[in-house]
């Protein structure tokens, strides 16, 4: 089997934020303000770009798990959509080697108005075919604990309830790179237990899994590398204790 990685070489991402000849200075702070840490750059046709990424430069090979760390705003679920197909990238280099399997924003993942069971059989379809559709179903009626409730529709379900749904869907369909976005890291006490075995299964195909967290103690149980970003750059890239020393220090706050 080739080597799985994601190698990203002075990567730039910049979306539109305004598109218009209206008249943008006065309104230019406030601006500022709404977009965080982004940069708003003018161009030829006073059109207005939002800089999200700026200059990444990483590589993650077969084996490494990694947490990206960082302030809201810092370009963390930009990263982690542009890395699955959602943003096309405006520069440099990005190549992928591997399937993806992403699980950014839970809505967007699934059909609030079908059943459980029916999700489930969306997701067969249309993601990956590794397990038999009957082995998958048992499977997440073992792991979620849902039992009736997934003969009822999504809309229904508790935000706990669906991040344990969605958990467990994105574990039991095979594909070499997991990318998520805060949500293996939700959920009640007893699912937490439950969801580190679920890893630990999932870290043992030896493949790629990129989380973007806050939690600091689950990303220190699970990932052996992190990514910091501040401001749409990754400022330092090395051992998850390193770099959450850094990313807790002065050094990060005054970057």
């Amino acid at each position: 089997m080739s080597e799985v990685n994601i190698k990203v070489k002075n990567l730039n991402l910049e979306i539109p934020l305004l598109q218009s000849n209206r008249i943008f200075e006065k309104s230019r702070n406030f601006a500022s303000d709404l977009i965080g840490s982004t940069k708003i750059i003018g161009d030829k046709k006073n059109d207005v770009q939002s800089k999200i990424l700026d200059n990444l430069t990483f590589t993650i090979n077969t084996g490494d798990v990694v947490a990206l760390l960082g302030h809201n705003g810092s370009g963390k679920t930009s990263l982690l959509r542009l890395l699955c197909g959602i943003y096309e990238k405006t520069s440099g280099t990005l190549e992928i080697n591997g399937s993806i399997s992403p699980h950014l924003g839970m809505s967007s993942n699934i059909n609030q108005d079908l059943t459980g069971y029916d999700n489930i059989k969306v997701f067969w379809l249309l993601m990956n075919k590794s397990l038999p559709l009957e082995k998958l179903i048992s499977d997440i009626e073992e792991h979620t604990e849902l039992g009736e409730f997934l003969h009822l529709p999504l809309k229904i379900y508790s935000s706990g309830m669906e991040a344990r749904f969605l958990f467990s869907i994105s574990t039991f369909i095979k594909t070499d790179i997991l990318l998520s976005d805060e949500q293996l890291s939700a959920g009640d006490y007893f699912f937490q237990e439950k969801a580190k075995l679920l890893l630990k299964r999932f870290y043992e195909n030896n493949k790629i899994k990129v989380f973007a967290s806050h939690n600091m103690q689950f990303v220190k149980e699970n990932c052996n590398k992190a990514l910091v970003m501040k401001k749409g750059r990754g400022i330092f890239f090395d051992d998850i204790d390193e770099a959450v020393k850094f990313y807790k220090s002065q050094e990060y706050i005054v970057y």
